[in-house]
């Protein structure tokens, strides 16, 4: 009986030490992927900072309403050619 004990107490340790691992993995894992959404957030303020100035500069009027920052520029390389 002791012997089942300790193997089941073991087993328990043995699984915390598991959960324990994974979660210190994951933690990193969000840390990164964190990283990387602030760094591709501020690639995109950016660019929509770079539009708004090409805006400016063809003297094109910004669209009151709100739509892709895609079909912005898209509009913007019509208006070009």
């Amino acid at each position: 009986m002791v012997s089942s004990l300790r193997a089941d107490l073991g087993a328990a340790v043995t699984q915390r030490l598991d959960t324990e691992s994974i979660s210190a993995g994951l933690g990193m894992e969000l840390a990164e992927v964190r990283g990387i959404l602030q760094a591709e957030s501020d690639e995109h303020d950016l660019l929509r900072a770079t539009v708004r100035v090409v805006f400016d500069d063809l003297g094109v009027v910004r669209p009151e309403e709100t739509s892709s920052l895609v079909a912005r520029a898209v509009d913007i390389t019509v208006r070009v050619r």
